[in-house]
Formats: C-alpha cells, structure tokens, sequence
C-alpha cells in the first residue's frame, strides 16, 4: 500500500513538473480595432504568432477594443501591451501609469511607407451643394467617436479655425466603429458628410465593400 501511494506521488509530481514546464507567462496585447473586430483580430493575429517565435518563454495573446473598451482594460490592468492612436495614448498616459512609446507603427501603401495619418471630410458625388468645409453649415455630419483622432478631432478642428463650431454650426452623428459605418451613412443620405481616417475609402475599394465613384 506504502510503495502504490508512492508511486502514485512520484507520477503526480512527475504531471506536475512537465505541466510547469510547458508553462509560458501569456502577455496580452490590446488593440484599438477601426475595422470590424473579426477583421481587425484576423489582421492582428500574425503579430502574436511573430512575437512568440522572436521572444521565447512567452505567449503572446491578441485583444480588440473599441475606445471605451480599450480604456476600460488598461484601467483594469487587463493589458500588458496596446496598439492606439497617437490621442487615445496621450490621454491614457494621464490617467494611468504607461511608458513611453516602445514603437510607432507604419501602414504600407503599395510601395510606400506611411508613418503619418490625416482626417478626411467625405460627401456623397452627388451632392453639388457640399464643395468645400464652409458648405457643412446647417448641415448633418456623421463621425464614429468624439474620441476619435483621424476620425472626428482632425476634422473639427479644421472647421474650428473658419468659425464652424460642432453642435452649433453644423450636427454630429455619432455612428461607432467600424469607420466603415461613417461611409454607409453618408452614401444612404442618413448624413450629408462624414468624417473618416486616410486609407479607409482605399482599403474598402480594394476589397470591392464600396463604389469609389460613390464618395
């Protein structure tokens, strides 16, 4: 009886130590998501797969977030890593403790590397009546976020400079993420413009999602 209750101990153990041993810390890596979140986990997922074959002893597990969700699992320390915009950085580092910067990341545009974003001002190609951002006047804009960067605060604050001023000289209409939503309401009539990031109508035309000649 003595030597089975051994035995059996000495193969727990034996399951135990080869348990540790195949062990790996997981450091998770969240992520502002722009595209919807299956997309964004399917672009992000190679990076996970890379990171764990350059950095051994760990793995490495991707989250999307949208803004509010990203926010919400830094406060929780749910996040070892994130990927966001330049804003959403600059506002987290305020109210969290975050380091600097460890690395900036840089889209590819056929050939060319494109370390720099802007904001665009869309409209449908048949409104004759919206030609430059003194015509938003009186008129409905639809945008994801008030947090949003290349998607609300670059735009805004372009329109600010000639005195437009949001909710007093012109209407926004929040849609959410994706940034795709922005482009559906403005080519349904639901807005008369739309603010997006540079890159999404070019993107989605690749992929054959909408009808540039529609913007």
């Amino acid at each position: 009886m003595q030597f089975s209750r051994l035995v059996i101990v000495l193969l727990l153990s034996a399951l135990a130590l080869t348990a540790w041993a195949q062990f790996k810390p997981t450091a998770v890596i969240g992520v502002l998501a722009l595209e919807p979140k299956s997309e964004a986990m399917e672009r992000w997922e190679p990076l996970s797969q890379y990171l764990e074959q350059r950095v051994p002893g760990y793995q490495f597990e991707i989250e999307v977030f949208n803004y509010d969700e990203l926010a919400a699992a830094v406060a929780a320390a749910e996040v070892d890593f994130i990927f966001t915009n330049p804003l959403q950085y600059v506002q987290l580092i305020y109210s969290h403790q975050m380091s600097a910067p460890l690395a900036t990341l840089v889209n590819r545009s056929g050939d060319h590397a494109l370390a720099e974003f802007g904001g665009l001002v869309i409209t449908r190609s048949d409104r004759s009546d919206i030609n430059s951002l003194s015509d938003l006047r009186g008129k409905t804009v639809a945008a994801v976020s008030p947090k949003s960067f290349g998607g609300y605060l670059m735009q805004t604050y372009e329109l600010s400079r000639i005195g437009l001023m949001a909710g007093n000289n012109y209407q926004v209409s929040f849609v959410g993420l994706p940034q795709e939503n922005v482009i559906e309401a403005v080519i349904s009539g639901k807005a008369d413009a739309g603010f997006i990031r540079t890159g999404l109508l070019e993107n989605l035309a690749k992929r054959q999602r909408i009808d540039p000649q529609q913007i």
